[in-house]
């Protein structure tokens, strides 16, 4: 049996959507088959709209997705202008965030249930912050940095 989960985000006035499978079950190698012609377990450069996705296993077990990226710009902008860095992902350990030029206030980590996992004040003058998830279980998750009138949502996958 296969199992699928998918993380979308659009930002306003550009294709730059993003959609990523995680997969579990089956046999390995999976073989994904994105409706834009993406391979690999994520598509990028989406435009808002709709999207299909089939993954097979090696043994031919197939199972179809289809799902929206939709256009998050209503509310809270976009970080679109800062400079800022969030490696390694995927990781085993920790997450590493350099704000670059982001006014920064809050890190927080969710699972994909939206529990809030780890939740961080910034300080004005941090340039750089550590997040350990080495004591997290394998899996997709959401950081979310957290600025004035802006914030991003960047997928985290932990394995």
């Amino acid at each position: 049996m296969l199992y699928f989960v998918a993380l979308f985000c659009f930002f306003k006035g550009n294709a730059d959507g993003n959609a990523f499978a995680t997969v579990t079950g089956g046999v390995v190698p999976y073989n994904f088959n994105w409706s834009n012609g993406s391979v690999g377990f994520q598509a990028t450069k989406l435009p808002a709209g709709n999207y299909s996705l089939v993954v097979q296993d090696k043994n031919g077990c197939e199972k179809s997705f289809e799902f929206e990226v939709k256009d998050l710009s209503v509310g809270i902008s976009p970080i679109v202008n800062a400079q800022f860095k969030v490696y390694p992902n995927p990781t085993q350990s920790a997450i590493h965030v350099e704000f670059g030029n982001a006014n920064i206030s809050t890190l927080i980590l969710s699972d994909m249930a939206g529990r809030n996992l780890i939740q961080v004040e910034i300080d004005r003058e941090e340039e750089f912050k550590e997040l350990d998830v080495q004591k997290l279980p394998n899996g997709t998750y959401f950081l979310k940095l957290n600025g004035e009138e802006e914030s991003a949502v960047i997928p985290i996958v932990k394995f």
